[in-house]
């Protein structure tokens, strides 16, 4: 009887938890990492231009600013304390 009971906490705990995170935090996940899954997608879709960029021969403008955020991203990402 009371696995029964335990099991439907449970349950009760994962809805709960689904509903507090949204169609974002789904994708994201919750507090503690989503700023990090963020700030790495933001890094991964900077990363198809600067190559795009490059092998096309486009004008160094265009590299070096995209190539600054995409090294603003990486240093958040490696200087972002692990909780």
């Amino acid at each position: 009887m009371s696995s029964k009971i335990e099991y439907k906490q449970s349950e009760y705990s994962l809805e709960k938890t689904k509903i507090e995170l949204g169609l974002l935090g789904k994708f994201f996940g919750d507090g503690s990492k989503s700023a990090k899954n963020i700030i790495g997608l933001i890094a991964l879709i900077l990363l198809i231009p600067i190559i795009f960029a490059l092998l096309t021969g486009r004008d160094t403008n265009t590299i070096s600013a995209l190539t600054y955020i995409f090294t603003i991203c990486i240093g958040y990402l490696a200087g972002a304390k692990n909780s």
